[in-house]
C-alpha cells in the first residue's frame, strides 16, 4: 500500500486560455525535460445511496497506458485555496477494485461489511488527456498538468456529460507559498477561476442531476485554545470560500441570489479586515482591500438591480397589471439589469479577478500579517481570540447603541450609516458566536437581523427613489422609452413606497427597541 498527502490546487480556465498556458513562458523557464501526455480513464465507484461520497471519501480505477491503478482519497483540508488530501494507491492487474487492499484506510468499516461492500459499483467516469510538466527550482518542485475531456454518468444510450478544462498544481517539494508564487506568474495575464470542487465532485453532481446552487456559507468554528492569528486565518477562509463557491453559479446561471451571496462573502471579508485591523492592516493587506472594494462594486448594480425588481417594482405592477408604463419601466429595467450583468461577468472573467482571488489566498497563508516585526504584534498573534472578540463585540455595540439614539429624527443619508454599522456588527456576532454558543447568542442575533431587514428596507427604498430620478432625468440610457412615461412610471412606484414609509420607519422603530431589550451574549 502507498499513502501519501497531496497538496495541490486547481484552476479553471478557457480553452483560448489553456492553449496560451501551454506556451508560457514561465513552463520554459523552469520545465524539467519535455512535456508528457496520456489519456486517462477512469472509473468511480459509490453504493447507489453514495456511501462513500457521506464519508468524504473518492474511490476508482484508472487505466493508465496498459496499467491499473485503485486509489482512494479521503477528506482533506481546505488552506487558503490549496488542499491536502491523504490518498491510497495501489497497482492492479485488472481493471477491477480489490476491497482487502482497503483494510487500513478510513473506509475499512464500511467495507468489512459484506453486504455494504457488494453494493459498491461503477458510478460513472472521467475521461481526460492530461498533459505534464514537472517545473522545478532549486528550493521547489511543482507538477503541472492541463486535463481536458470530460465526465460521462447514465445509461451508454443517453449518457450525461460535462466538461473538464482544468489545471492542476501539485506540490512535490517546498512550501505551499510556492504553490501560489507558480500560480500567480502563469496567470498573471490570464483569466483564470480558482476551482473548489474535484472531478470526484463533478460526477457526483451530474448522476444526481444536481444544478449547482447559490450558498449561504459557513461560518469558522472558534474555540477557546484558538489563537487570533489562527481565528483570522479561518474566518478569512470561510469568507473567501463563500465568495468562491458562488462565482460558477453566477458566471454559469446568471443566478440573482448568486451574485447577492458572491457581495456577501466579499462584504464579509472586507468586514474581516476591519475588524482585525490591528493585525491585516499592512501594505499588503490595504491593497487587497481595495482590490475586494473594486470586485463587489462591479457586482453591486446586478445586485441593486435585482432587489429593485423584485421587491420594489414587482408589488406596484401586481397593483396594476394593465400599466402600460409600468411595463415600459419594467422593460426599461430589464435592459439595465442585462447590462448590469454583463458588467459583472466581466468583472469575473477579468484576469484582475483571478489575481485578486490568488493573492488573497497566499497573503492569507503566508503574508505579511502572520510576519510581524514586533514582539508586541507577535504576542498579539499569540494571545487566545476570545479577549480580542470581546474588545470587537463591545465597541462595535456602543457604535450601534450611540448611532440609534436619534433615530427617529434621522435623515436617509445617517440611516444608511447606521445600517451600515448594524451589518459590521451582526458580521462580528457571526464571526465570534462560535466562542459564545449559538443557544445563548440567539435572541440577540435574532433581533439584530430584523433590524438590519427592517433598515435595508428603508435603504432599497431611497436608493429606488434615486435610480427612477436619474431615469426619468435622462441621465440614464431609456432604451427608446419617452422620458415622459419613465417619469409617469416612476413617480408611480416611488409615491407607492413613498406611501408606506412611515410604516416602515414604525417597524424600524419597533426593532430598534426590540433589539435595544436585549442582552449582549459575550
Amino acid at each position: 500500500m502507498s499513502m501519501q498527502v497531496e497538496i495541490e490546487m486547481k484552476l479553471e480556465l478557457d480553452t483560448a486560455s489553456l492553449d496560451r498556458l501551454r506556451r508560457h513562458p514561465v513552463i520554459r523557464q523552469y520545465r524539467q525535460g519535455r512535456a508528457t501526455t496520456q489519456t486517462l480513464d477512469n472509473t468511480y465507484y459509490d453504493s447507489q445511496d453514495f456511501a462513500l461520497a457521506k464519508a468524504k471519501a473518492a474511490l476508482r480505477i484508472r487505466k493508465k497506458g496498459r496499467q491499473y491503478i485503485q486509489t482512494l482519497k479521503a477528506q482533506g483540508k481546505q488552506n487558503g485555496v490549496h488542499f491536502e488530501r491523504p490518498e491510497w494507491e495501489w497497482d492492479r492487474p485488472t481493471p477491477t477494485l480489490d476491497m482487502t487492499l482497503m483494510e487500513e484506510t478510513p473506509i475499512a468499516a464500511m467495507i468489512k461489511d459484506p453486504r455494504r461492500a457488494a453494493e459498491i459499483q461503477p458510478l460513472f467516469a472521467t475521461n481526460f488527456k492530461r498533459t505534464t510538466w514537472v517545473l522545478a527550482d532549486t528550493d521547489w518542485e511543482i507538477e503541472l498538468t492541463i486535463d481536458q475531456g470530460e465526465v460521462c454518468a447514465g445509461p451508454a444510450a443517453a449518457p450525461l456529460t460535462a466538461p473538464i478544462q482544468e489545471v492542476e498544481l501539485e506540490l512535490k517539494r517546498g512550501e505551499p507559498s510556492h504553490l501560489y508564487d507558480l500560480a500567480r506568474k502563469l496567470t498573471q495575464d490570464l483569466p483564470c477561476r480558482l476551482s473548489l470542487v474535484s472531478k470526484a465532485g463533478r460526477g457526483y453532481g451530474l448522476i444526481r442531476g444536481d444544478r449547482q446552487q447559490p450558498t449561504k456559507g459557513d461560518f469558522a468554528t472558534l474555540t477557546a485554545s484558538t489563537s487570533v492569528a489562527e481565528a483570522f486565518r479561518a474566518i478569512c477562509l470561510s469568507c473567501l470560500t463563500h465568495a468562491l463557491e458562488n462565482e460558477p453559479v453566477l458566471r454559469e446561471q446568471r443566478h440573482p441570489e448568486a451574485v447577492h451571496q458572491m457581495r456577501v462573502g466579499l462584504r464579509r471579508l472586507r468586514s474581516a479586515l476591519s475588524l482585525f485591523k490591528s493585525i491585516a492592516n499592512t501594505p499588503e493587506g490595504v491593497v487587497l482591500k481595495e482590490e475586494l472594494r473594486w470586485l463587489a462594486g462591479e457586482l453591486g448594480d446586478a445586485r441593486d438591480l435585482d432587489v429593485f425588481k423584485a421587491e420594489l417594482l414587482a408589488p406596484v405592477l401586481d397593483a396594476y397589471p394593465t400599466d402600460s408604463a409600468l411595463t415600459l419601466l419594467a422593460q426599461t429595467i430589464d435592459h439595465h439589469q442585462n447590462s448590469a450583468y454583463d458588467r459583472a461577468l466581466a468583472a469575473l472573467n477579468n484576469p484582475r479577478c483571478g489575481r485578486l482571488f490568488l493573492d488573497f489566498a497566499a497573503w492569507l497563508d503566508q503574508g505579511d500579517w502572520c510576519q510581524p516585526l514586533s514582539a508586541a504584534q507577535r504576542l498579539l498573534l499569540d494571545q487566545p481570540v476570545k479577549g480580542f472578540a470581546q474588545g470587537i463585540l463591545e465597541h462595535r455595540s456602543r457604535v450601534v447603541e450611540r448611532g440609534g439614539r436619534r433615530l427617529q429624527r434621522m435623515g436617509a443619508e445617517k440611516r444608511h450609516a447606521l445600517r451600515i454599522e448594524i451589518k459590521k456588527l451582526r458580521y462580528a456576532c457571526e464571526f465570534f458566536v462560535s466562542l459564545y454558543g449559538p443557544k445563548k447568542a440567539k435572541p440577540y442575533m435574532k433581533a439584530l437581523a430584523a433590524l438590519q431587514d427592517q433598515f435595508g428596507a428603508l435603504n432599497d427604498a431611497a436608493v429606488a427613489h434615486s435610480r427612477l430620478f436619474r431615469l426619468a432625468s435622462g441621465d440614464s440610457p431609456t432604451h427608446g422609452v419617452p422620458l415622459g412615461v419613465l417619469a409617469f412610471a416612476g413617480g408611480l412606484v416611488s409615491g407607492w413606497h413613498q406611501h408606506r414609509a412611515h410604516q416602515d420607519m414604525a417597524h424600524c422603530l419597533e426593532g430598534w427597541k426590540d433589539f435595544a431589550d436585549q442582552r449582549a451574549f459575550w
